[in-house]
């Protein structure tokens, strides 16, 4: 994989060149700890650092630690814009740090439609990959 391509794992590469991956849990935790980043978008930026900085890599114990440090930062540096998350342009698009936990339960981030259906019958809402919230309408 080339230097800071796109993309929605979250693998990251160690010193060895070994590529280690973070538990669902811990995902969710950051996420929740970290309420003013995508925790995806920084996970994205972290692979093309490791990518461009080979001697700075981590090992597998210092990892959890880097990328606490990482999304610490990037937390209070004021988050992730929504326009690196999605590529929005939409002025309906509802900013990062005033997403819900729901908001962020139901973001269909890659535009599915059956995902999308299924949310709003079972949440009543989704947010969509450009951060725009989408609730049913009622009768």
């Amino acid at each position: 994989m080339g230097v800071c391509q796109k993309r929605r794992g979250n693998s990251l590469i160690l010193k060895d060149g070994d590529h280690w991956e973070p538990a669902e849990k811990d995902v969710l935790a950051w996420q929740h700890a970290y309420q003013e980043i995508d925790v995806f978008v920084e996970m994205n930026a972290m692979s093309c650092w490791l990518q461009a900085n080979p001697a700075k890599r981590k090992t597998k114990r210092g990892m959890n630690r880097f990328v606490n440090a990482w999304l610490q930062r990037a937390n209070k540096q004021g988050g992730s814009p929504v326009g690196l998350i999605s590529g929005a342009e939409s002025t309906d698009a509802v900013p990062l740090r005033a997403w819900s936990m729901e908001d962020m339960l139901t973001h269909n981030f890659v535009d599915c439609p059956k995902l999308a259906a299924k949310w709003l019958d079972q949440y009543g809402q989704f947010v969509d990959s450009k951060g725009v919230r989408h609730v049913r309408e009622e009768p």
